[in-house]
C-alpha cells in the first residue's frame, strides 16, 4: 500500500512539472514511458492506451491504482484549464501520506515489542515458579486480545467511514466528530472543495457547475450536500456564496473568509485557503501520528504493570499459605 502511495506522488509530481511547462497530457505520458524512474516509466505505459482521451479517461482505465478522489482531483483540473495545479495537489497529498504512513508504522514497532517481551518475561517467570504457564494464559490472554481487537477495531472502523464518507453523510457526519480525527478530516474535505471551485472559478466556469463538480471531488458527502443546497438556493434567489455558506454553519472560518473576498479575487483567495487547509490538516494527521503510539505504549505499560503486581500478588498468597502450614 505505502509503495504505490509512495509511487503515485512521484507520478504526480511528474505530471505536473511537464503540464506546468505546457505540453499536452499525451506527449507527457509519453515522456515518462522513457522516465530514469523504472516505476513511473510502468505506470505511465499503464495509462498510455487511453492518454488520447483526457487525464481522467486514462485514469479510470486503471481503478486498480487510481481512487476516486485521485479521478475526482484530476477532473476538476481538466476541465477548468489548470491540470498542473491539480497534479501538485494529489502529488503532495501523496507524499505526505507517504511520510505519515512510515511514521506510523514505526512508531507502533516500540508498543508491538514491548508487549512481546514483556508477554514472553512474565510467561517464563510464572513457569519458573509456578510450574506452568496455563493459568497465565487464562489471565493474560484475554487484556491482550482485547487490546489489539480495540486499536484494530479503530482503524477498521475510521477506513470504513473514510470509504463511506463520500456517499453517505451519516458516515461523514461520524468522522467530523471523532475525536481529533474530525479536523483533519474536515479540513482535508474542505481543501479538495476550494481547490476545485478555485481553479473552475479561475477559468470562468458558470458558478453552478463549478459548485457540482467542486461537491464531487470533496469526497465528502457533506460538503456535496451543503454544495447542492447552494446551487437550489442559487437557482430559487441569486445571491452571494459568502451568504449561502455563512448560513449552513458547518464550513471553516477561513473558507468563509475566503468566500467573502472580493469576486475578482475570489478564485486566489480560495485556492490560498485551499493550501492552507491542506497543510493545516497535514500537520494535524503527522501530529496524531505520533502521539497513537505513545498512547498504545502507555496502555500496554499499564498492562503489564498490572499483571506483573497479579502476578506476584499470587505468589505471596501462595507462599504465605505454605509457611503457614510449617
Amino acid at each position: 500500500m505505502f509503495s504505490q502511495t509512495a509511487i503515485k506522488s512521484r507520478l504526480f509530481a511528474n505530471l505536473a512539472q511537464f503540464c506546468a511547462g505546457g505540453t499536452s497530457y499525451p506527449l507527457v505520458i509519453s515522456h515518462l514511458q522513457r522516465s530514469p524512474d523504472a516505476d513511473v516509466r510502468e505506470w505511465a505505459s499503464w495509462l498510455a492506451p487511453k492518454a488520447h482521451c483526457g487525464a481522467e479517461a486514462s485514469l479510470m482505465w486503471r481503478p486498480d491504482l487510481f481512487s476516486p478522489l485521485d479521478r475526482a482531483i484530476v477532473f476538476s483540473g481538466e476541465n477548468s484549464g489548470h491540470l498542473s495545479e491539480a497534479f501538485q495537489y494529489l502529488s503532495q497529498y501523496y507524499i505526505f501520506m507517504t511520510r505519515v504512513g512510515g511514521q506510523l508504522c514505526r512508531g507502533l514497532l516500540t508498543p508491538a515489542f514491548l508487549l512481546l517481551g514483556g508477554t514472553i518475561i512474565l510467561a517464563v517467570i510464572q513457569a519458573v515458579i509456578a510450574g506452568g504457564t496455563h493459568s497465565f494464559w487464562m489471565h493474560f490472554g484475554p487484556p491482550i486480545f482485547a487490546l489489539g481487537l480495540g486499536v484494530a477495531g479503530i482503524f477498521l472502523l475510521a477506513r470504513w467511514g473514510i470509504q463511506e464518507a463520500a456517499k453517505n453523510v451519516q458516515a461523514d457526519r461520524f468522522l467530523r466528530h471523532l475525536p481529533l480525527l474530525g479536523k483533519v478530516w474536515q479540513g482535508l474535505t474542505e481543501s479538495r472543495f476550494a481547490l476545485s471551485l478555485s481553479l473552475h472559478i479561475q477559468a470562468g466556469m458558470p458558478l453552478i457547475t463549478s459548485l457540482e463538480f467542486s461537491g464531487n471531488a470533496s469526497r465528502s458527502a457533506v460538503v456535496q450536500q451543503g454544495a447542492r443546497r447552494a446551487i437550489a438556493s442559487i437557482k430559487k434567489r441569486p445571491s452571494s456564496l459568502s451568504e449561502i455558506f455563512q448560513k449552513q454553519r458547518f464550513w471553516s472560518p477561513l473558507l468563509l473568509n475566503a468566500f467573502h473576498s472580493e469576486e475578482s479575487s475570489k478564485g486566489t483567495k480560495l485556492f490560498q485557503a485551499a493550501r492552507t487547509l491542506q497543510q493545516s490538516s497535514m500537520n494535524q494527521m503527522e501530529h496524531l501520528c505520533n502521539q497513537i503510539p505513545k498512547a498504545i505504549s502507555i496502555a500496554v505499560a499499564l498492562l503489564l504493570f498490572w499483571k506483573v503486581f497479579a502476578l506476584f500478588s499470587t505468589l505471596n498468597m501462595h507462599y504465605t499459605a505454605l509457611l503457614e502450614q510449617f
